[in-house]
């Protein structure tokens, strides 16, 4: 193994505050940017190119980047994928749709349907609206596979592939209209962005001798908010909202060095970053979601709301997601603990006959 290789190994060992308040920030702005284009229908009127009120291009700008920042922190931070952990998040996605039901239908007036339950046991099918989920398991099952590339390949080598990846991206997928990356909300664009967080792991020393690199970092944030901002206003379509918009990735980059150049150690942090996974798959559940949305959209009469409906909502899901996860993160990780491979291939074969047959 490269000797920079083994640096950045050892340096994953512990968990960096910093890092994972960029976390719990991601999952805020995710938070806000479904609420941004829902309560104001800004996505709506851009697709449409209706005139919007200006505070709504603002936000969105300010907010776009959280799941790239998933991802980039995932590549910084190297997946370490094993079955067990595999099992593990796969079961808390059923656990948390299957939940996320049982509210439902214990609210007045809602009916159960077998087809609400299709989506959450088929996580993967692409027929729920965790859209994110999806995608994020996908490159968890082959990120073993990717971190063999860097780990056999140089430096600049892995500089070279990413740079590869950022032309077929950018290039041909924003400007071109390319289906290899039409707007990044699909696994090539997870791939890409994971291969940017380990460059931005490897380039770390040089960074840090930077000086006054976190105030560097901040203004290519900036810059890239108001670019992104004009965009919007100015009626860019689906181009402005794609996670493979150079302004949205280069703001990903800037907002993660400006947080990567702090170093500090918080319990609280880190228990509140635990549960961003639980935050989404709360908020973002088909049945569930709504409800936050409604209130949301119910209550609304000035653009300064906006982000008072946003971290009310976060509060509200991540103490809820830190209470479900206290009492069944050891179950999950001890069931995980106990699947073998071949347990795994028969579960996995028997769910893909049903769906066939179902579907059939």
């Amino acid at each position: 193994m490269p000797p920079y290789q083994q640096a950045v190994k050892t340096d994953r060992n512990r968990r960096e505050s910093n890092i994972e308040l960029l976390r719990i920030v991601a999952m805020l702005m995710i938070v806000t940017h479904h609420v941004v284009i829902n309560v104001s229908n800004t996505y709506c009127e851009m697709y449409l190119q209706r005139s919007c009120e200006p505070p709504f291009y603002l936000y969105n700008a300010l907010v776009i980047y959280g799941v790239n920042l998933f991802v980039m922190i995932s590549g910084y931070c190297g997946i370490r994928a094993t079955l067990s952990k595999g099992v593990a998040l796969y079961l808390k996605c059923v656990l948390y749709g299957m939940l996320g039901i049982v509210v439902y239908l214990l609210t007045p007036n809602n009916a159960f349907v077998w087809g609400q339950l299709e989506p959450y046991i088929y996580v993967l099918s692409g027929n729920t609206t965790w859209w994110f989920i999806r995608y994020y398991m996908f490159l968890f099952a082959l990120s073993p596979f990717i971190n063999i590339v860097f780990e056999r390949c140089s430096r600049k080598e892995v500089y070279t592939l990413t740079l590869l990846l950022t032309i077929l991206s950018v290039y041909f997928g924003w400007m071109r209209h390319d289906m290899v990356n039409l707007d990044g909300y699909n696994f090539f664009n997870f791939v890409w962005i994971y291969c940017i967080g380990h460059c931005i792991r490897l380039s770390q020393p040089e960074l840090r001798s930077i000086r006054y690199v976190r105030w560097y970092a901040l203004l290519l944030w900036v810059v890239c908010v108001v670019l992104t901002a004009w965009g919007e206003y100015h009626h860019w379509s689906q181009a402005v909202f794609g996670y493979n918009n150079p302004f949205i990735v280069g703001g990903t980059i800037g907002l993660f060095v400006f947080f990567q150049s702090f170093e500090f150690q918080s319990k609280t942090v880190n228990l509140i970053a635990a549960s961003t996974l639980g935050v989404y798959l709360i908020h973002g559940h088909f049945q569930i979601g709504p409800f936050f949305i409604n209130y949301a959209i119910n209550h609304y009469t000035s653009a300064w709301q906006i982000p008072l409906f946003a971290l009310g909502i976060f509060v509200i899901c991540s103490v809820v997601a830190i209470g479900i996860d206290a009492l069944t993160s050891k179950g999950l990780r001890w069931i995980g603990d106990k699947t073998t491979t071949k347990t795994a291939a028969i579960a996995f074969l028997l769910l893909a006959t049903v769906y066939v047959i179902v579907h059939a």
